[in-house]
């Protein structure tokens, strides 16, 4: 079993287990600066 953790920037992210992603955040804003990835481009099972 892999777990893989990503970060978007301020306090979001990704947590990728056993084929389940999950995505942790309580304020990922569309057009935030920080983040390597918008919001449409974010594939997850449970947010």
């Amino acid at each position: 079993m892999t777990t893989r953790l990503r970060y978007f920037g301020h306090s979001a992210f990704t947590v990728e287990s056993d084929g389940v992603k999950l995505v942790i955040d309580p304020f990922f804003a569309p057009n935030n600066p920080l983040s390597p990835a918008q919001v449409d481009e974010i594939e997850a099972d449970f947010v």
